[in-house]
Protein backbone atom coordinates (compact mmCIF):
# COMPACT_ATOMS: atom_id res chain seq x y z
CA UNK A 1 0.00 0.00 0.00
CA UNK A 2 2.77 2.48 0.89
CA UNK A 3 4.83 1.34 -2.41
CA UNK A 4 1.41 2.51 -4.42
CA UNK A 5 1.17 5.66 -2.68
CA UNK A 6 5.16 6.41 -3.49
CA UNK A 7 4.08 6.04 -7.22
CA UNK A 8 1.15 8.19 -7.34
CA UNK A 9 2.92 11.12 -6.05
CA UNK A 10 5.43 10.52 -8.20
CA UNK A 11 3.25 10.54 -11.67
CA UNK A 12 1.52 13.44 -10.39
CA UNK A 13 4.97 15.13 -9.91
CA UNK A 14 6.01 14.37 -13.37
CA UNK A 15 2.64 15.65 -14.59
CA UNK A 16 3.20 18.90 -12.86
CA UNK A 17 6.03 19.64 -14.47
CA UNK A 18 5.25 18.75 -17.64
CA UNK A 19 2.12 21.21 -17.30
CA UNK A 20 4.32 24.07 -16.22
CA UNK A 21 7.24 23.67 -18.56
CA UNK A 22 4.32 23.48 -21.36
CA UNK A 23 2.88 26.75 -19.74
CA UNK A 24 6.61 28.32 -19.96
CA UNK A 25 6.91 27.72 -23.39
CA UNK A 26 3.39 29.28 -24.27
CA UNK A 27 4.64 32.20 -22.15
CA UNK A 28 8.01 32.70 -23.21
CA UNK A 29 7.00 32.92 -27.43
CA UNK A 30 3.85 34.98 -26.50
CA UNK A 31 6.58 37.23 -25.38
CA UNK A 32 8.96 36.72 -28.22
CA UNK A 33 6.46 37.92 -30.51
CA UNK A 34 5.07 40.42 -28.35
CA UNK A 35 8.38 42.28 -28.64
CA UNK A 36 8.90 41.03 -32.23
CA UNK A 37 5.68 43.29 -33.15
CA UNK A 38 6.73 46.01 -30.58
CA UNK A 39 10.32 46.93 -32.08
CA UNK A 40 8.64 46.73 -35.55
CA UNK A 41 6.34 48.99 -34.30
CA UNK A 42 8.52 51.73 -33.26
CA UNK A 43 11.02 51.09 -36.72
CA UNK A 44 7.86 51.53 -38.94
CA UNK A 45 6.96 54.79 -36.22
CA UNK A 46 10.28 56.47 -37.03
CA UNK A 47 10.15 55.91 -41.03
CA UNK A 48 6.67 57.28 -41.26
CA UNK A 49 8.18 60.20 -39.33
CA UNK A 50 10.54 60.23 -41.10
CA UNK A 51 8.33 60.23 -44.97
CA UNK A 52 6.27 62.97 -43.37
CA UNK A 53 9.22 65.44 -42.19
CA UNK A 54 10.59 64.75 -45.24
CA UNK A 55 7.13 65.23 -47.45
CA UNK A 56 6.21 68.22 -45.54
CA UNK A 57 9.41 69.96 -46.92
CA UNK A 58 9.20 68.58 -50.49
CA UNK A 59 5.26 69.69 -50.56
CA UNK A 60 5.99 73.30 -50.07
CA UNK A 61 8.64 73.76 -51.92
CA UNK A 62 6.81 72.02 -54.48
CA UNK A 63 3.55 74.41 -54.10
CA UNK A 64 5.70 77.43 -54.34
CA UNK A 65 6.89 76.37 -57.73
CA UNK A 66 3.76 75.75 -59.16
CA UNK A 67 1.96 78.77 -57.75
CA UNK A 68 4.41 80.30 -59.29
CA UNK A 69 5.06 82.46 -55.86
CA UNK A 70 7.79 85.43 -55.43
CA UNK A 71 9.96 82.61 -54.02
CA UNK A 72 9.95 80.67 -56.83
CA UNK A 73 10.40 83.42 -59.12
CA UNK A 74 13.86 84.64 -56.88
CA UNK A 75 15.32 81.19 -57.41
CA UNK A 76 14.80 81.20 -60.88
CA UNK A 77 16.44 84.92 -61.22
CA UNK A 78 19.15 83.63 -58.91
CA UNK A 79 19.92 80.78 -60.80
CA UNK A 80 19.59 82.16 -63.99
CA UNK A 81 16.60 80.49 -65.34
CA UNK A 82 13.77 81.27 -67.80
CA UNK A 83 10.70 81.49 -65.95
CA UNK A 84 9.07 79.19 -68.47
CA UNK A 85 10.83 76.72 -66.15
CA UNK A 86 7.57 75.08 -64.07
CA UNK A 87 6.53 72.32 -62.49
CA UNK A 88 3.36 70.61 -64.00
CA UNK A 89 2.98 67.43 -62.12
CA UNK A 90 4.72 65.94 -59.09
CA UNK A 91 4.41 62.72 -57.63
CA UNK A 92 5.27 61.86 -54.33
CA UNK A 93 6.04 58.28 -53.04
CA UNK A 94 6.47 57.30 -49.39
CA UNK A 95 9.60 54.36 -49.52
CA UNK A 96 9.72 53.86 -45.78
CA UNK A 97 10.99 56.66 -44.34
CA UNK A 98 12.15 58.47 -48.20
CA UNK A 99 10.05 60.64 -49.67
CA UNK A 100 10.64 60.90 -53.69
CA UNK A 101 8.99 63.45 -55.55
CA UNK A 102 8.88 63.45 -59.35
CA UNK A 103 8.20 66.10 -61.23
CA UNK A 104 7.50 66.97 -64.80
CA UNK A 105 9.37 70.46 -66.27
CA UNK A 106 8.51 72.69 -69.13
CA UNK A 107 11.97 73.18 -70.21
CA UNK A 108 12.64 76.13 -72.36
CA UNK A 109 14.96 75.15 -75.52
CA UNK A 110 18.44 76.03 -75.58
CA UNK A 111 18.98 76.03 -72.43
CA UNK A 112 22.72 75.49 -70.52
CA UNK A 113 22.74 72.92 -68.35
CA UNK A 114 25.67 71.64 -66.06
CA UNK A 115 28.03 68.34 -67.43
CA UNK A 116 26.52 66.63 -65.32
CA UNK A 117 22.99 65.80 -63.19
CA UNK A 118 22.42 67.93 -59.74
CA UNK A 119 20.23 66.27 -57.09
CA UNK A 120 18.82 67.91 -53.90
CA UNK A 121 17.82 65.78 -50.92
CA UNK A 122 15.71 67.19 -48.20
CA UNK A 123 16.06 64.01 -45.81
CA UNK A 124 13.87 62.94 -43.15
CA UNK A 125 14.88 61.12 -39.89
CA UNK A 126 18.24 62.02 -39.79
CA UNK A 127 18.21 61.49 -35.64
CA UNK A 128 16.88 58.39 -36.14
CA UNK A 129 19.74 57.04 -37.58
CA UNK A 130 19.59 58.37 -41.12
CA UNK A 131 16.49 56.78 -41.72
CA UNK A 132 16.17 59.59 -44.87
CA UNK A 133 19.54 59.01 -47.01
CA UNK A 134 19.69 55.32 -46.06
CA UNK A 135 16.71 54.55 -47.44
CA UNK A 136 17.94 56.53 -50.63
CA UNK A 137 21.18 55.01 -50.58
CA UNK A 138 20.30 51.60 -50.55
CA UNK A 139 17.69 52.05 -53.14
CA UNK A 140 20.55 53.23 -55.37
CA UNK A 141 23.60 52.20 -54.62
CA UNK A 142 22.90 48.94 -53.12
CA UNK A 143 22.98 47.32 -49.71
CA UNK A 144 24.94 48.26 -46.37
CA UNK A 145 26.55 44.90 -46.33
CA UNK A 146 27.30 44.59 -49.67
CA UNK A 147 30.23 46.30 -52.14
CA UNK A 148 28.68 49.88 -53.18
CA UNK A 149 27.14 48.82 -57.04
CA UNK A 150 28.20 50.74 -60.14
CA UNK A 151 26.11 53.62 -59.74
CA UNK A 152 27.50 55.01 -57.06
CA UNK A 153 30.94 55.32 -58.80
CA UNK A 154 29.14 57.38 -60.87
CA UNK A 155 28.23 60.40 -58.20
CA UNK A 156 31.01 62.88 -58.32
CA UNK A 157 30.06 64.07 -54.99
CA UNK A 158 27.71 64.91 -52.12
CA UNK A 159 27.59 67.88 -50.55
CA UNK A 160 25.90 68.76 -46.68
CA UNK A 161 24.83 71.03 -44.93
CA UNK A 162 23.23 70.16 -41.36
CA UNK A 163 25.34 72.70 -38.86
CA UNK A 164 22.91 75.19 -37.79
CA UNK A 165 22.55 78.17 -39.77
CA UNK A 166 26.12 79.81 -39.30
CA UNK A 167 28.35 81.10 -42.06
CA UNK A 168 30.00 78.70 -44.20
CA UNK A 169 33.81 79.42 -43.59
CA UNK A 170 35.07 76.34 -45.41
CA UNK A 171 34.53 72.25 -45.76
CA UNK A 172 35.55 69.24 -43.86
CA UNK A 173 37.46 66.90 -46.23
CA UNK A 174 36.33 63.64 -44.45
CA UNK A 175 39.84 62.60 -44.84
CA UNK A 176 40.21 62.85 -48.79
CA UNK A 177 43.37 64.80 -48.82
CA UNK A 178 43.04 64.41 -53.07
CA UNK A 179 39.84 66.56 -52.99
CA UNK A 180 41.89 69.26 -51.58
CA UNK A 181 42.61 71.43 -54.91
CA UNK A 182 39.92 70.94 -56.03
CA UNK A 183 37.82 72.85 -53.26
CA UNK A 184 40.93 75.39 -52.77
CA UNK A 185 39.92 76.47 -56.38
CA UNK A 186 36.38 76.74 -55.72
CA UNK A 187 36.83 78.70 -52.41
CA UNK A 188 39.66 80.98 -54.09
CA UNK A 189 36.89 81.90 -56.07
CA UNK A 190 34.70 83.78 -53.33
CA UNK A 191 36.86 86.08 -52.55
CA UNK A 192 35.69 87.59 -49.23
CA UNK A 193 32.53 85.41 -48.38
CA UNK A 194 34.32 82.63 -47.07
CA UNK A 195 37.58 81.94 -44.90
CA UNK A 196 37.72 79.14 -47.39
CA UNK A 197 39.39 76.67 -44.50
CA UNK A 198 40.22 73.41 -45.86
CA UNK A 199 40.70 70.84 -42.82
CA UNK A 200 41.36 67.08 -43.18
CA UNK A 201 39.24 66.37 -40.33
CA UNK A 202 35.53 64.79 -40.52
CA UNK A 203 32.55 66.07 -38.66
CA UNK A 204 30.15 62.74 -37.63
CA UNK A 205 26.32 62.61 -37.09
CA UNK A 206 24.95 63.49 -40.19
CA UNK A 207 23.83 62.77 -43.71
CA UNK A 208 27.17 62.87 -45.61
CA UNK A 209 28.28 60.01 -43.56
CA UNK A 210 26.01 57.48 -45.68
CA UNK A 211 27.18 58.10 -48.78
CA UNK A 212 30.79 58.36 -47.34
CA UNK A 213 30.13 54.55 -46.24
CA UNK A 214 29.55 54.06 -50.31
CA UNK A 215 33.18 55.49 -51.12
CA UNK A 216 31.17 58.57 -52.79
CA UNK A 217 33.24 61.95 -51.95
CA UNK A 218 31.60 63.35 -49.48
CA UNK A 219 31.44 66.62 -47.61
CA UNK A 220 30.10 68.88 -45.05
CA UNK A 221 30.43 72.22 -44.73
CA UNK A 222 32.39 74.02 -42.34
CA UNK A 223 30.46 77.05 -40.27
CA UNK A 224 30.37 78.85 -37.66
CA UNK A 225 28.73 77.40 -34.53
CA UNK A 226 26.55 80.72 -33.13
CA UNK A 227 23.84 79.74 -30.95
CA UNK A 228 23.48 76.33 -32.29
CA UNK A 229 25.13 74.26 -29.89
CA UNK A 230 24.07 76.35 -27.07
CA UNK A 231 20.49 77.54 -27.88
CA UNK A 232 18.41 76.33 -30.55
CA UNK A 233 19.84 72.36 -31.04
CA UNK A 234 17.14 70.03 -30.94
CA UNK A 235 15.01 72.70 -28.67
CA UNK A 236 11.62 74.64 -29.45
CA UNK A 237 14.17 78.00 -29.52
CA UNK A 238 14.81 76.36 -33.26
CA UNK A 239 13.19 79.03 -35.23
CA UNK A 240 13.92 81.78 -38.06
CA UNK A 241 14.48 84.04 -35.94
CA UNK A 242 17.72 82.74 -35.20
CA UNK A 243 19.19 82.63 -38.75
CA UNK A 244 21.39 85.16 -39.62
CA UNK A 245 19.83 86.87 -42.23
CA UNK A 246 23.60 88.20 -44.16
CA UNK A 247 24.86 84.41 -43.19
CA UNK A 248 22.12 82.95 -44.79
CA UNK A 249 22.58 84.74 -48.15
CA UNK A 250 25.81 84.25 -48.16
CA UNK A 251 25.65 80.46 -47.90
CA UNK A 252 23.12 80.29 -50.57
CA UNK A 253 26.65 81.82 -52.86
CA UNK A 254 28.79 79.26 -51.96
CA UNK A 255 26.62 76.26 -51.47
CA UNK A 256 25.19 77.05 -55.04
CA UNK A 257 28.50 78.02 -56.76
CA UNK A 258 30.06 74.69 -55.32
CA UNK A 259 27.52 72.51 -56.49
CA UNK A 260 27.77 74.02 -59.70
CA UNK A 261 31.70 73.96 -59.85
CA UNK A 262 31.68 70.51 -59.11
CA UNK A 263 28.68 69.73 -61.73
CA UNK A 264 30.28 71.51 -64.61
CA UNK A 265 33.95 70.25 -63.83
CA UNK A 266 35.63 68.46 -66.56
CA UNK A 267 36.87 65.79 -63.89
CA UNK A 268 34.73 64.36 -61.38
CA UNK A 269 36.04 64.90 -57.35
CA UNK A 270 38.77 62.32 -56.41
CA UNK A 271 37.71 59.27 -54.33
CA UNK A 272 39.31 58.02 -50.99
CA UNK A 273 41.74 55.33 -51.44
CA UNK A 274 40.42 52.39 -49.67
Amino acid sequence: MLEKIKNNQGSGLVWALAVGSFLLLIVTGTLTIALNYSQRSMRNNDARQAYLTARSGADLIVQEFIAGSDNAAAIYSYLELNSVWTISDADFRDEMGLCTVTVTLEEPEDEDTTKRTIRIGLWGGEEQAFIGSVAYATSHFGALNQPPNNDSKKVTAYLNLDNGAGAIRGIYLQGNEMARPVFRNIFNSLGSLSSGTLTIENTLSTDHETFDHYNIPSFQFLQDPISYRTITHHTHLDLPEYIPGEDLKKNAVIMAWTVYSIADADKMVPRKLK
